[in-house]
């Protein structure tokens, strides 16, 4: 006969609920619970590692948010920090052939796109600069694409624990050495994903479904890039 009043969540508080395929975080909760790392940060103190409430949760199709909620927000179905720059979780179950993380956004949590069945590509920006572990474990990736540098801290074993081998890494040319040992498959300098648009197109064949880049089926695109059978497409 008593009332609770759930004010954090924990991390990963919903740990493979493999039925579960929708879920709205209301405004009471005001705190994310962490794991921190045993390394520091650039500051000094403990850097904690952002991960993915919702790891294993193959069926969730969206995550929603109050509006009012102080600290995440949700910006497609996808979780992140109230700020913006943190990425918190990509839905396991959200269907998507692709998706490029906004500009702007520097931290991608340890699990963030865990066990993601249905994205073929995935772009990072170059303000990414932090990459959890096991971000990508259990996903179908084709193409993983990273802009930015990412910090020598994220370099380590479990930077690409868990990705498809068969998938092709992009990077800057610059930096495709670090990966080398850390990555079994295909890494390829940046330049050779460009090549992967086609330029210019009607998108007449409708045979195939058309989404934008945040993973949105489209019925009537304007000018803009699409994708449209696992291939980036530009109307102009």
């Amino acid at each position: 006969d008593e009332t609770y009043a759930v004010r954090g969540m924990s991390c990963p508080a919903f740990s493979n609920c493999s039925t579960l395929t929708k879920v709205r975080i209301p405004s009471s909760i005001e705190k994310l619970i962490h794991i921190p790392l045993a390394d520091t940060d650039r500051t000094g103190a403990l850097s904690p590692n952002y991960m993915n409430p919702f790891t294993g949760c193959t069926a969730l199709e969206s995550i929603e948010v109050d509006e009012d909620n102080p600290i995440m927000k949700s910006v497609g179905g996808i979780l992140f920090s109230m700020d913006g720059t943190k990425l918190y979780a990509y839905p396991g179950g959200k269907k998507a052939e692709s998706y490029v993380v906004p500009e702007g956004v520097t931290w991608i949590g340890a699990c963030a796109f865990d066990s993601n069945g249905y994205l073929g590509s995935l772009e990072l920006p170059e303000s990414v600069f932090y990459i959890g572990g096991y971000a990508f474990t259990g996903c179908a990736l084709g193409a993983l694409v990273i802009r930015g540098i990412i910090d020598g801290s994220c370099i380590n074993q479990y930077l690409f624990r868990g990705l498809n081998e068969s998938a092709k890494l992009y990077v800057q040319a610059s930096e495709m050495d670090r990966y080398k040992d850390l990555f079994p498959g295909t890494i390829l300098p940046l330049e050779d994903y460009h090549s992967g648009i086609q330029t210019p197109t009607s998108l007449q064949d409708q045979s195939h479904p058309i989404y934008n880049l945040n993973g949105q089926r489209i019925a009537q695109p304007k000018k803009g890039i699409y994708i449209q059978n696992g291939k980036k497409r530009v109307i102009k």
